[in-house]
């Protein structure tokens, strides 16, 4: 699985989890290779039947039937596809909205070509993200009434559109949303006031009086979800459209959410399929990306952001057509235009992360390093990479971090990303009054603010916040240390059965101490990737870093004085290294590797 190491703005301290005393009965029991039990421990998984829970191909997967809504959502949309009456989706624009929308329109389509007669009435709608913002809105509903709309379903949006809905309902439509946001609330007397939107029906795993077990769902999952139950009721078995699951796993990944319980089964079927995708485009995308395997690092980090493109900078409606594509020499020239429209993205990400960084480090910002939340004002960003950007910083910092841009009209568009530690859709709701619009969950957020309540909301964040300076560290945690001989390709073949890793199931980092680096050879296109050797006197292993600017630097300061090429490259250092162990697939050959996160020159 290939990376990216993180970079700190100093730095990082190095944490290991506490080796647990019950490895050796564990392993023992299971015979299994005790660092790898240690591994499972340190994910919270530490019994027997966790394990082989963990491990078993048997897939985790729960009933729709516990969502609250759900047949009462089912029964409408039944009667209306029998009636011929209109309906359309309303999903968002990134990822998770994508597939959303593509799950749902399809699983229409098939449904009204079973149950329904004539012309399907279906269509989609998405927000630009630029005139409309995220989620469903007013000009949405004045085009779906002037456009004779019987029925509005949601997708990944909704939740809080409380006025868009009302006026939906003014107009006598039916409204049907589908969401996994956090339900708006106003807190009083130290409790919570949810806000429902006045639909129809709502199905969202975060309502009160819910029973569906596993709330980690995106929004992708919950759309899933519906035709699952949608294909049951009228005798089609969801199974034989594997599209559906490609694109879950995708958004699955994309979306962030935690790889446990039914989404690591989403994203395991997710990887298999899509390497002999039904989707032309997804074909024909990963063909030009040349990609032979695919891990949770492509879905998140290659295939998720070029898909994500046409809704930063143009029109999400283009992802939806690019999906539904069946002609694969059209696809690929689409697949094509997407491409280009992504690098463009990532110059404009960089650009803008690069500068802010500058910013905040020289002091020009008014987001400052003593602050525990960043809440970054970035006038010459592009609005739709703003979220990219606050990721960026968050790891960079290792803090929540809020990054704003103009909109026009003394409106701020902003997103945010978060740390575990802090939860910040609930501290960005506390102050709702503050703000025109706001939505998201504990990790991520979108709102739009008025430029003259910047300051306030900032200097409020960081008054108020219990986040202490060692949550703000950066840090690495590491799960053991481990010796060079102890990576064989056994080990790292039962490594990949704890795969995919993602959030909720981090993949396995480890150290090794003095070990000699040497054989340096630097590449890539900005001279960032090193590769070099590590030994231990009797073990041999390549290592790659993405930060190799930042290791020859670190080298030079050891040493004191500047290095010249052949100084550098013809050098050996002792070190201690922190990595996550890899096959890397040399002309059809494994090769370990090490994937390096942090090094220390001695």
């Amino acid at each position: 699985m290939k990376g990216v190491a993180v970079m700190f703005y100093k730095p990082p301290k190095w944490h290991y989890y506490e080796k647990s005393s019950d490895i050796t009965q564990l392993s023992t029991e299971l015979n299994m290779d005790p660092v790898i039990v240690q591994i499972l421990i340190n994910r919270g998984i530490n019994t027997i039947s966790g394990i082989n829970k963990f491990l078993s191909s048997t897939p985790q997967y729960n009933n729709p039937l516990g969502m609250k809504g759900i047949n009462q959502a089912c029964c409408l949309l039944i009667d209306n596809i029998v009636s011929n009456k209109k309906i359309r989706i309303c999903s968002d624009y990134d990822v998770d909205g994508v597939c959303s929308g593509y799950i749902l329109l399809k699983g229409f389509y098939i449904l009204w070509n079973k149950i329904g007669s004539g012309q399907p009435l279906l269509d989609i709608d998405i927000p630009h993200r630029i005139r409309d913002g995220y989620g469903l809105n007013t000009r949405m509903i004045e085009q779906a009434n002037n456009d004779h709309v019987d029925t509005i379903i949601t997708c990944d949006n909704g939740i809080s559109s409380y006025a868009a809905i009302e006026l939906a309902k003014k107009y006598g439509m039916t409204v049907i949303v589908t969401d996994h946001h956090e339900v708006p609330y106003i807190a009083k007397d130290n409790k919570k006031e949810y806000q429902l939107p006045p639909a129809d029906v709502i199905i969202d795993p975060h309502q009160e009086g819910d029973l569906y077990p596993f709330k980690g769902l995106c929004g992708a999952g919950v759309a899933y979800k519906l035709i699952e139950r949608l294909f049951f009721m009228r005798g089609i078995n969801i199974s034989e459209h594997t599209d559906f699951m490609e694109l879950l796993g995708l958004a699955t990944c994309c979306d962030v959410m935690d790889l446990v319980d039914e989404n690591r089964f989403f994203v395991q079927q997710s990887l298999s399929l899509l390497r002999n995708s039904r989707i032309a485009g997804i074909r024909a995308l990963l063909n030009i990306l040349e990609k032979e395997t695919i891990s949770t690092y492509d879905l998140g980090f290659v295939i998720g952001p070029t898909l994500n493109s046409a809704g930063r900078l143009k029109s999400a409606k283009d992802t939806i057509d690019f999906l539904f594509e069946k002609d694969d020499a059209v696809a690929l020239k689409k697949a094509e235009t997407l491409t280009a429209i992504n690098c463009e993205r990532k110059e404009m990400s960089e650009r803008g992360t690069a500068e802010l960084i500058q910013a905040i480090c020289s002091g020009k910002s008014e987001a400052s390093l003593h602050d525990k939340i960043l809440v970054c004002y970035a006038p010459n960003t592009h609005e739709s990479v703003a979220g990219i950007i606050a990721s960026r910083l968050k790891e960079y910092f290792s803090r929540p971090v809020l990054v704003f841009t103009d909109s026009g009209n003394g409106i701020l568009k902003g997103s945010g990303r978060s740390i575990s530690t802090y939860n910040m859709y609930d501290s960005l709701i506390m102050h709702k009054n503050l703000f025109e619009k706001i939505g998201g969950h504990a990790m991520a957020a979108g709102f739009s603010i008025k430029k003259e309540n910047l300051d306030l909301i900032r200097i409020t964040l960081n008054q108020e916040t219990t986040l202490s300076h060692l949550d703000i560290e950066p840090h690495i945690l590491i799960d053991q240390n481990i010796e060079l001989e102890h990576i064989t390709e056994q080990f790292i073949r039962d490594l990949v059965k704890l795969e995919p890793f993602g959030k909720g199931n981090r993949k396995p980092i480890f150290s090794t101490t003095n070990v000699s680096v040497s054989k340096f050879v630097l590449s890539g296109k900005n001279k960032n990737v090193l590769k070099f050797e590590a030994s231990n006197g009797t073990q041999n292993i390549s290592c790659i870093s993405f930060s190799g600017s930042e290791i020859a630097e670190m080298i030079e300061q050891q040493k004191g004085k500047p290095l010249s090429a052949d100084e550098f490259f013809s050098s050996s250092y002792n070190a201690d290294i922190v990595y996550f162990p890899q096959f890397n697939n040399y002309k059809g050959n494994n090769v370990i590797q090490l994937l390096i996160e942090d090094i220390r020159i001695k």
